[in-house]
């Protein structure tokens, strides 16, 4: 499923038009976006969890030739889901 997917599924289920639920699903993932960005966690209730993971700089090898290099920090993002998440999907 992609975005104007998404929200094409939320302007049904609501009633509303699909420019409504556009501005919504764009406006909670820049809000998303910007709370991870900001370091903190987000726990969705019985859906799970978001948080920023940061990973430390480390060697790695270029595949191509071998040569060993080293990667840069940088900040991920890992999920964890929620019992109420993994409940529903094993109900389907």
């Amino acid at each position: 499923m992609n975005k104007n997917k998404l929200e094409s599924i939320i302007a049904r289920k609501l009633d509303k038009p699909v420019g409504e639920t556009h501005l919504f699903v764009n406006t909670m993932l820049e809000s998303i976006a910007e709370a991870l960005a900001a370091n903190e966690e987000i726990n969705l209730r019985n859906f799970g969890k978001l948080y920023p993971n940061r990973r430390k700089e480390r060697l790695v090898r270029n595949p191509k030739n071998g040569v060993p290099c080293m990667l840069k920090p940088t900040l991920s993002v890992k999920f964890t889901p929620g019992k109420g998440l993994i409940d529903y999907i094993n109900i389907k």
